[in-house]
């Protein structure tokens, strides 16, 4: 063999050499990417499933305790009252339109059981028909509530499939009688990840755990050890059936389409114990054929480069060094530049997860705040309504009008708080007009808000930079003035209780903002401490729901200041800058900036000696202390006031008596809510004129009941001369 052939020889030794390493990394590479991919929608898929468990059991832990308090209403001490009593006709009457209600809710709801204290079901409510069994050993959960006098949650089969039961122990006059459970099929899970995601799901349950169901009409397939439950039933009917649990997160063929089956949330006990998996079907048929014709192209590729370089050394040994140093470098800018769009790909998804496990949290708020809205605007129309009452029996010059008023203050901007609370959470706040940004900054410092902080921080200098001329902005003042208090609050607590903080306003121009090329003028408020400056670490995550760096034990701290900055800049369609090191921190608010014209002045309340009127008005709410503000404050005004705690109430009133107007609430704890009372009212009374009030914002209900003929709408905490100009106007119509 002469020179030229070995060379040829050792030079395709080389090429074979590395053709083969290229498709094994790439292979391999590949084969990682799309674990990474699987992964990635299983975390998705698991935290997904993990809101959907928090959201459907936490409104229902709450339910099952306040529904326990008789001590609130007088409808709920009549029916713990026939339990304790052991009344089962009376307990079955009394309990089953609540049923009703959460059946009407969701569909989800399954079961309410009352149990007596020794295990006994003294009434299925979803099956009056069925008691006296003894079920301490298979509900392990209603033992445990028996006898440890707690609430325990947790997922159970019995006879009507697999329900998250939720066990709550009932007193009466301070002594334990036995226990209440509400159940909520599992298939809640399942249906909203699956129409969610759009992929086949299923339950994974042994097949000793489903001995007890006899009623479920959940489709399934039963294998050797474990059976499989689904709305997809026909999909999993598909497996081999050699298939046991312990394929999962392996690669299986059906309907020649490529599927992993992954698990998303180990279904558990109470106490911990597993029963069961809900699984996916995630199909990979597109990455996985992606790959393979990566890697058939790729052998291609490499066959070719091998004999096109044996014809090319053959007729030109020189000329074949300089083609396969050409193809060399060929190849490592190509795996060089898939490398990069595989790490840029990985960035996004990690980027993807992080936004979505930030707008989690932010739905977490938004629940919570929901939650509670209608329970503290009742809770403040005592603060923001009878200082109304109290400062119409005051003299002019009485030393106490001062101080009242400024209860009522305050008492409004609480309400504010909640009402820009959730308008954070859904993005809209509300209630917005032109303003000057000076002087939001100048109320604010003169606030008894910023008073307080002061005297929490007595040693920190605060000085402003306001300029003149600032153009107006479109805002809501209370919003932008609750981010300028966190904006304070978090520079003064950075200071740790000596230095200075400077707030600065001035306009800006496009450049200026930096605003993606948009030529918009914006308005700039600009907050800068002299601290110790924020970790370089920690500048990505300072907006992030309930993120803290400050110590346990302190006034603030919460995590939630900066979510509500940027969150009202968002909002406003503005920008938020942040820049810090070890002389300080400075925020930048960049807002959009108006060509309107700002209002002469403030709209001033109706003056109540115009408010007066006559007639007799039913007042309609559950509680009585709302009741008695909406009865004083209407009585002030020459009005005749009939009560009624609860829509049923009110109904039997106005069929023996006529009244003038009806101010009904709606949202009440038992029994109707005002929509449905509204509707039966017009069925004796199709003229009666109506008001609707609610502690939460309008919603459907608010909407229908306007559009069926109710003359206004008039959210909690109200104050006298809003609630008599919508009163007169009512009865006007």
């Amino acid at each position: 063999m002469d020179t030229r052939w070995k060379a040829i020889l050792a030079v395709m030794v080389i090429i074979c050499a590395l053709c083969s390493s290229f498709i094994w990394f790439f292979s391999n590479h590949e084969q990682q990417s799309l674990q990474r991919i699987i992964s990635s929608k299983q975390e998705g898929a698991r935290l997904l499933a993990e809101n959907i468990l928090t959201m459907t059991a936490t409104p229902y832990r709450s339910r099952i305790r306040s529904f326990l308090n008789y001590e609130v209403s007088r409808k709920r001490e009549e029916i713990i009252q026939a339990f304790a009593e052991l009344d089962r006709s009376r307990l079955l009457r009394l309990t089953r339109p609540f049923f009703r209600t959460l059946k009407q809710e969701s569909p989800y709801f399954a079961s309410m059981g009352w149990i007596l204290p020794d295990n006994t079901v003294f009434l299925r409510v979803h099956r009056p028909d069925k008691f006296g069994d003894n079920v301490s050993e298979i509900r392990k959960d209603i033992a445990t509530v028996n006898r440890e006098h707690r609430q325990v949650s947790g997922f159970a089969i019995g006879p009507f499939g697999l329900q998250y039961r939720i066990v709550e122990p009932v007193y009466w006059k301070g002594k334990h009688i036995g226990a209440l459970q509400f159940g909520i099929k599992a298939s809640l899970v399942m249906d909203t990840l699956q129409q969610k995601l759009g992929v086949p799901t299923g339950l994974l349950v042994p097949n000793q755990q489903c001995s007890i169901v006899r009623y479920s009409n959940m489709p399934k397939i039963r294998m050797d050890s474990f059976s499989i439950r689904s709305r997809e039933i026909d999909f999993f009917r598909q497996l081999p059936p050699d298939f046991s649990p312990d394929d999962t997160n392996k690669k299986i063929t059906l309907d020649n389409r490529q599927y992993v089956l992954v698990p998303v949330i180990p279904i558990t006990t109470f106490a911990g114990t597993r029963l069961a998996d809900i699984i996916l079907a995630l199909d990979i048929s597109d990455e996985v054929r992606e790959a393979r014709s990566a890697r058939v192209s790729l052998v291609l590729i490499s066959l070719g480069l091998v004999f096109g370089s044996l014809l090319i050394l053959y007729f030109s040994f020189g000329h074949l060094i300089r083609q396969i140093t050409s193809l060399n470098e060929q190849l490592q800018s190509a795996n060089r530049e898939l490398e990069k769009r595989v790490q840029q790909r990985s960035r996004q998804l990690e980027k993807e997860i992080e936004e979505r496990k930030k707008a989690q949290k932010l739905e977490t708020i938004g629940l919570t705040a929901g939650s509670v809205a209608h329970d503290l605007n009742n809770i403040l129309s005592g603060v923001v309504s009878y200082p109304d009452l109290l400062l119409l029996q005051l003299p002019q010059d009485s030393p106490l009008r001062k101080p009242i008023s400024e209860i009522q203050q305050s008492g409004k901007r609480a309400a504010a708080v909640v009402s820009d609370l959730l308008a954070i959470t859904r993005h809209s706040a509300k209630s917005r007009k032109i303003s000057q940004l000076n002087n939001i900054v100048t109320t604010f410092l003169e606030s008894p808000e910023f008073k307080n902080i002061r005297k929490e921080y007595p040693l920190v200098q605060v000085k402003t930079d306001l300029a003149p001329l600032l153009k107006p902005i479109v805002c809501s003042p209370i919003h932008i003035q609750k981010m300028l208090m966190n904006l304070v609050i978090n520079g003064m607590e950075a200071l740790d209780g000596q230095g200075s903080i400077r707030i600065a306003t001035r306009n800006v121009n496009p450049e200026a903002a930096d605003s993606d090329g948009e030529q918009q003028e914006y308005v700039l408020l600009e907050v800068a401490d002299d601290g110790p400056g924020i970790p370089e670490e920690a500048l990505d995550k300072i907006f992030e729901p309930f993120y803290t760096k400050k110590n346990l034990g302190r006034k603030s701290g919460t995590g939630l200041g900066l979510t509500v900055v940027w969150s009202t800049v968002e909002d406003h369609n503005g920008i938020i800058r942040v820049e810090s090191d070890s002389t300080g921190t400075v925020f930048s608010i960049y807002l959009p900036a108006t060509e309107g014209t700002l209002p002469d002045q403030e709209e001033q309340p109706e003056p109540t000696d115009t408010l007066h009127g006559s007639g007799c008005i039913l007042v309609v709410d559950d509680e009585e202390q709302q009741i008695e503000i909406a009865s004083k404050m209407l009585t002030s005004l020459g009005y005749t006031i009939v009560a009624a705690l609860s829509g049923e109430e009110a109904l039997d009133y106005l069929k023996k008596h006529p009244v003038d107007l009806v101010l009904l609430d709606m949202i009440m704890g038992t029994g109707w809510n005002g929509l449905e009372t509204y509707q039966r009212i017009l069925t004796i009374r199709p003229d009666q004129k109506t008001i609707i009030v609610s502690g939460y914002a309008q919603n459907e209900d608010v909407q229908e009941a306007l559009s069926l003929g109710v003359k206004g709408f008039l959210k909690k905490p109200y104050l006298m001369d809003e609630l008599g100009r919508l009163v007169r106007e009512a009865l006007r119509s």
